[in-house]
């Protein structure tokens, strides 16, 4: 019985357009079939890897050489390929929506501890190099268990980039326009009231108790609205104290 001996993909200029006799379309735009590696099997045999790219993307991706996307490859894990566009992940076929929306599930089942110390890592990774963190590779695993998939390490790291953003970008009221003055002391100090509340349902802290007090949110507000704050300093790299 043969079996794979090597695989490798290709270069962005190598990547081969296939001609096929009838078109692809989803939602009325036409999916393009692009050979992007290929497989080498112990009888000699070779087989093209192939993906199916939106023909819009790929003319920005591979013909136009657009500098805002940018181009992953995991020969081992699936997607074998993520595109991105100006840092965000890039739906390059009908299949990977679903793929993104099966992620986002299994993340709304994890710890959010887990979720930004492997967002940390992540961001780490991304401007030193630095090996993957422990976070990272239990996040990893945890997501693969849970969808029953293999996915790729670029391929998560770009759905959770996304979903914290997401999660960070949404409207200020009062209490949240607030909260973005705290300093690093001030934040901890309402992980310390919120913390006091959950186990007494009564604040003691600051600046929790003005909070309570004056109205100007729920203790469910004002938790949601601390968190918020912590990942966008998480995700902006604010990961010192003032």
């Amino acid at each position: 019985m043969k079996h794979i001996i090597s695989q490798k993909t290709f270069k962005l200029r190598n990547w081969k357009y296939i001609n096929t006799s009838e078109e692809n379309h989803y939602n009325n735009r036409k999916l393009a079939k692009v050979v992007i590696g290929e497989r080498t099997y112990s009888d000699g045999t070779i087989e093209p890897i192939t993906e199916d790219i939106y023909e819009d993307i790929l003319r920005e991706v591979h013909v136009l050489k657009q500098p805002e996307y940018k181009v992953m490859c995991d020969i081992n894990h699936y997607p074998i390929i993520t595109i991105l566009y100006n840092g965000i992940l890039t739906l390059h076929n009908p299949h990977i929506r679903q793929d993104k929306e099966d992620i986002e599930a299994a993340f709304n089942a994890i710890d959010k501890t887990l979720l930004l110390n492997a967002y940390s890592e992540m961001r780490l990774n991304m401007e030193c190099l630095s090996k993957i963190g422990k976070a990272t590779n239990l996040l990893i695993s945890t997501v693969n268990m849970n969808t029953n998939k293999d996915y790729s390490y670029p391929f998560i790291q770009a759905v959770l980039h996304k979903v914290i953003n997401d999660d960070i970008n949404v409207p200020a009221d009062e209490v949240a326009v607030n909260v973005m003055d705290f300093s690093y002391e001030e934040l901890l100090q309402c992980v310390c009231g919120i913390v006091e509340f959950k186990a007494t349902k009564k604040c003691t802290i600051e600046p929790i108790k003005t909070i309570l007090e004056s109205g100007m949110a729920s203790f469910e507000r004002a938790e949601k609205v601390v968190e918020q704050e912590l990942i966008y300093r998480v995700a902006s790299g604010q990961l010192k104290g003032e």
